[in-house]
């Protein structure tokens, strides 16, 4: 099973996006905004009232200059082509099957593993790369390593 759960859009200034989304009748954070230094960027992530159907995460990079892949991929595609849709973050239940299957389909995966994403979770995630998906970060997330309370299966 794959379930698109999110997308990210990147933006310049993540405080006045908020702002602005949040203007949006029904669409509320569903947290405060939150520095991910794993990755490089601060994020909050945006949602209907119902909270299922519809997920949104701002992201913006962080000030300071970090090192991480996903930062200076950020910061070329804010430089290249101004803010927009930068991801869509796929859950999956069969996280080994999907990358293996889309690595015999000629893709170059990256996968990696985020212990800070959400404390005390290992959450392993799959990276299609923008030049072979005509522009877009597609990224399989293993639903069982995500908490349940963040829309995964595990405890």
């Amino acid at each position: 099973m794959q379930k698109l759960h999110h997308v990210g859009i990147l933006v310049n200034d993540i405080e006045a996006a908020l702002k602005t989304y949040s203007k949006m009748p029904g669409i509320s954070p569903l947290y405060d905004i939150r520095d991910l230094p794993e990755f490089g960027v601060r994020s909050v992530v945006l949602a209907t009232e119902d909270t299922l159907s519809y997920r949104v995460e701002l992201l913006s990079p962080m000030k300071e200059d970090a090192e991480t892949r996903y930062q200076k991929e950020a910061r070329a595609f804010l430089n290249s082509k101004g803010e927009g849709l930068f991801y869509f973050n796929i859950f999956t239940d069969q996280f080994d099957e999907d990358v293996k299957a889309a690595e015999d389909q000629g893709f170059h995966i990256i996968v990696e593993t985020y212990k800070t994403l959400f404390p005390g979770y290992s959450v392993r995630m799959g990276f299609y790369q923008p030049h072979e998906t005509h522009g877009a970060w597609f990224n399989l997330v293993d639903i069982y390593s995500v908490p349940k309370s963040r829309g995964g299966l595990a405890p």
